[in-house]
């Protein structure tokens, strides 16, 4: 979730992709609790305690960062919305963000997940993922380790 705050340059955001998305603007990433423990715990999983940490303290320090809390509301509104909406596939998480950026006029999004775009919002350009094959052989590779030692499959 991104509020606009005045001129700047794509450095502030640290995708180079979305440069011309952002370049006239300071984007200020608007986050939940539900996201924050959703990344805490798969960082923690994936690399450990030392890593969740690490993002925790990022978080903290980050003048870029404004966190919401979705309180008893917020999550009643959360409810609603993932009922209203089961058919669509959406996660209880994905549906807090939905009411929180909708209650705070938000309009773009920096996810990879498709259902912000199926609930209405922009979908920013997401960051060069991981895996990507080469053209010229049909071996594709992806990071799936812990140690992120890159894991090959050749065909």
């Amino acid at each position: 979730m991104r509020v606009n705050r005045g001129p700047a340059n794509a450095r502030s955001i640290g995708q180079p992709g979305v440069a011309g998305e952002v370049s006239r603007t300071i984007a200020v990433t608007v986050s939940d609790d539900m996201r924050v423990t959703e990344a805490v715990n798969l960082a923690n999983a994936r690399g450990g305690a030392h890593v969740a940490l690490r993002i925790l303290e990022l978080i903290d320090r980050s003048a870029g960062m404004r966190l919401e809390w979705i309180g008893a509301l917020r999550f009643e509104e959360t409810k609603a919305y993932f009922r209203k909406h089961a058919d669509h596939g959406y996660s209880f998480t994905d549906c807090s963000s939905f009411v929180l950026m909708r209650e705070l006029k938000l309009t773009d999004a920096l996810s990879t997940d498709r259902h912000f775009q199926q609930a209405g919002f922009r979908v920013l350009p997401a960051a060069p993922r991981r895996a990507q094959a080469d053209p010229h052989s049909n071996t594709a590779c992806k990071t799936k380790s812990r140690k992120n030692a890159p894991r090959c499959n050749a065909p």
